[in-house]
């Protein structure tokens, strides 16, 4: 979802057993919507968020340069769910990154 800054978008995830799967993104939630990545510091009962760990898997995927904000929105017995906002990576977009280099030159 994006916001009226251009470069800041959000994404609703789900923590749950140890795992957050991010909902609605084409890399991120695999191509079943069945990808889940681990969590290391995911709390006693597993569905805690901790901020560095989800940073880091959105910067490896190239999504996000940095989060802004993790934001608790519901839970239920077996998950939490979250809302992500974040500053979209430079490479997210490929194209709207060569085209910037190029115009610098």
């Amino acid at each position: 979802m994006k916001s009226s800054n251009d470069n800041r978008e959000s994404i609703v995830c789900l923590v749950v057993d140890g795992h957050v799967h991010f909902c609605c993104h084409n890399l991120l939630s695999g191509i079943n919507s069945n990808l889940r990545f681990p969590l290391i510091k995911s709390g006693e009962h597993g569905n805690e968020l901790d901020f560095e760990e989800v940073e880091r898997i959105l910067e490896i995927n190239r999504v996000a340069s940095n989060i802004v904000d993790i934001t608790f929105l519901r839970q239920n017995a077996q998950c939490r769910e979250y809302e992500i906002r974040y500053n979209k990576h430079e490479l997210n977009n490929f194209g709207e990154y060569v085209i910037r280099q190029l115009c610098r030159n």
